[in-house]
């Protein structure tokens, strides 16, 4: 299994990643919780792959 590394490259809002599956699984995904604040601004996640690959992680949105 790969190994799969979250984090947040650009943080202007307050936000913070909560990670939940680290490692790649058979169906090509990897999991962490991405946690916004009340705060406008621009956050970037990025996700990096022992490898040396990195990803664009795809984002959507509950409320609470």
């Amino acid at each position: 299994m790969q190994k799969v590394t979250f984090h947040i490259r650009h943080n202007e809002s307050g936000s913070h990643l909560d990670r939940v599956n680290d490692l790649l699984e058979a169906n090509g995904e990897a999991r962490a919780i991405f946690y916004a604040s009340s705060q406008s601004g621009t956050d970037i996640v990025k996700a990096s792959f022992a490898c040396g690959a990195r990803a664009t992680p795809k984002a959507s949105r509950t409320a609470r």
